[in-house]
């Protein structure tokens, strides 16, 4: 029953496009003028300017849980440093700067609980409180890629967010 009411409905879609389609006279085509053409050419020659610019359309810091549960310690303001061709201390604490500044970086921290992760991370008694956020806070987890009896935390609060049993 659900198929025969899709077919109807894109039947119905498609002869309303058709009809729609013909109410109107046929445009006829016009040649570009010269002057046009030649504009047009100009401006597509190999000798045109180009500009291409090189930056970050998605780039996540500690603000939000997910990339901090998985390691990343830099802040916001850090990773615009970062973009803007200046030093900074990486997550594993080596020095790293780009060769050439980006042209434009978002940073885009997930607005849902952002800041939970490193206020577990940092011991927050409101958080550490419960089982979840103690499992999430373990000295044993506290590094990306550590283990913990589950996996590692950030695949705990990545897998209690797909299931909605996030506690916190």
């Amino acid at each position: 029953m659900k198929y025969i009411r899709l077919h109807i409905h894109t039947a119905s879609l498609l002869a309303c496009g058709i009809a729609l389609a013909s109410c109107s006279p046929p445009v006829p085509a016009e040649r570009p003028s010269a002057q046009t053409t030649a504009r047009l050419e100009e401006k597509a020659a190999p000798s045109s300017e180009t500009r291409v610019f090189f930056g970050e359309t998605h780039l996540h810091t500690a603000n939000s849980s997910d990339a901090v549960l998985m390691g990343t310690r830099l802040m916001p303001e850090d990773a615009l440093r970062f973009g803007s061709g200046e030093t900074v201390v990486s997550n594993t604490g080596i020095k790293a700067k780009l060769a050439r500044p980006l042209d434009f970086m978002v940073v885009a921290d997930h607005a849902e609980q952002i800041g939970t992760g490193r206020e577990i991370l940092t011991g927050n008694p409101l958080l550490t409180a419960d089982p979840y956020g103690q499992t999430l806070g373990r000295d044993d987890a506290r590094h990306a890629g550590a283990k913990s009896q589950r996996g590692t935390r950030a695949d705990l609060w990545i897998l209690s967010r797909k299931t909605a049993t996030h506690p916190l």
